[in-house]
């Protein structure tokens, strides 16, 4: 049971927030289709979307036969970024995290590479596994610089599963930032427990997404599905993560750092006080999630330098 009556902790713009959200979680209810949970996904996505900066050129293509976005400004030179989205592995892809994407190279004066990998339960683990590899592959030779990996939630899975990778040359990282990250977290305790009924994501919703996309059980033992369970973490870029207080994720992130610093990598924990899972998209409505954002951004911006 969650500990936390969540209208007494998180302060109004963040309720408001959840609440608008929510609209879009109820048609439909848990009796969903994938498909029809994919429409007010994108649909929430699109209410929330701030476009992009006047400055900010973007270019779909394809690399690898993959579908990509590069998100590029005058002074975008010799600083890459590939962006992995987050959805649960289930939902999203490159509009989910158009703007996103957008803020992230204004901000940053980076070229910005977004993925639309493939999908569970119609792809299973490892497809969207190796979908990142081939983009992260495709940027390296297209863009001939070290590359700064960042995403959020399965974007973070992902995100932190190709970093550790035996196919990936980690000299060419310039670190990997994770935000509320999903990582393989299974113990039935601490922030899976308190926060069993969080807002926006529950531990239900983990569960079901973790079915769609990681059916084999064999992935329980695999460290590119759970990347917590790694041994070869010591070897990692400089790594940064930003877990939301009021999510079941929370200890994901956290013990995560823990276990890289402990084989003897370096890794930076934050707690992003008063924030739900899926803050990214409330930086321009919350001025705790603009301030989390602009941390996110100013640590990008320390990598790069």
């Amino acid at each position: 049971m969650s500990f936390f009556d969540y209208k007494k902790v998180l302060d109004n713009e963040i309720l408001d927030f959840i609440r608008e959200c929510e609209t879009f979680e109820q048609k439909g209810g848990s009796k969903r289709s994938i498909a029809e949970s994919r429409l007010a996904y994108d649909a929430m996505c699109a209410s929330f979307n701030s476009g992009r900066p006047k400055s900010v050129r973007a270019k779909d293509l394809l690399g690898n036969k993959l579908k990509l976005r590069r998100y590029s400004t005058d002074l975008s030179t010799g600083k890459s970024l590939l962006f992995i989205h987050g959805g649960g592995h289930t939902l999203g892809g490159l509009d989910s995290h158009d703007d996103i994407c957008a803020d992230i190279s204004f901000l940053t004066n980076s070229t910005v590479y977004a993925l639309d990998y493939r999908l569970g339960p119609e792809h299973e683990h490892p497809s969207a596994y190796n979908d990142c590899l081939a983009c992260l592959k495709y940027v390296e030779e297209e863009e001939k610089t070290k590359i700064l990996l960042v995403g959020d939630s399965a974007g973070g899975n992902l995100v932190a599963a190709i970093a550790d990778s035996d196919q990936v040359n980690q000299k060419n990282l310039i670190g990997q930032i994770l935000i509320y990250p999903s990582l393989g977290n299974l113990n039935l305790a601490g922030t899976p427990v308190t926060h069993v009924n969080a807002p926006l994501l529950s531990f239900k919703d983990i569960e079901s997404m973790y079915d769609n996309y990681f059916k084999n059980t064999l992935c329980l033992k695999d460290k590119t599905a759970r990347p917590i369970i790694s041994d070869t973490l010591g070897r990692l870029p400089k790594t940064f993560v930003f877990s939301a207080e009021f999510d079941p994720l929370y200890d994901d992130g956290k013990n995560y750092c823990e276990l890289v610093n402990e084989q003897g990598g370096e890794a930076t924990f934050f707690k992003s006080a008063g924030l739900v899972h899926m803050h990214l998209r409330a930086r321009h409505r919350s001025t705790k999630a603009k301030t989390e954002f602009i941390k996110i951004v100013k640590v990008i911006n320390k990598l790069f330098e």
